[in-house]
């Protein structure tokens, strides 16, 4: 995450391709969306701790209410199939211990991705 949501990179690669006609048109949104059959998860690192994004901390909203632009707006809206993030906290203080522990939860993921549970399933 990058100030509450993508980096302009990423942000920027999502507007060129996820365009009119190839991911979405004016009749293909949401369960008709134009990438139906297709699965996303967003997997994201973030430097604060899991408190505050949660409702009574400095965020005022979990990081699924922050990043449902994303979710939704983005990807359930051209027919995607949404997974929960994936997201780890603190990044700056973590060991390598833990950095490899989430390398290994990340790979078991990716590997069942097919068998994972939706969020948004069209």
């Amino acid at each position: 995450m990058w100030w509450g949501g993508a980096p302009s990179i990423l942000k920027g690669w999502f507007e060129k391709i996820f365009a009119c006609n190839f991911a979405w048109g004016m009749e293909n949104m949401y369960d008709k969306g134009l990438l139906r059959g297709k699965k996303a998860a967003i997997f994201t690192t973030i430097g604060g701790d899991n408190h505050e994004y949660s409702a009574d901390g400095e965020v005022h909203a979990d990081i699924t209410q922050v990043l449902h632009p994303y979710h939704r707006g983005i990807l359930a809206f051209c027919g995607i199939e949404v997974l929960p993030i994936h997201e780890i906290y603190e990044v700056e203080i973590t060991t390598q211990e833990m950095r490899k522990k989430y390398i290994e939860d990340i790979d078991t993921i990716v590997k069942n991705f097919d068998t994972c549970e939706l969020i948004q399933k069209f």
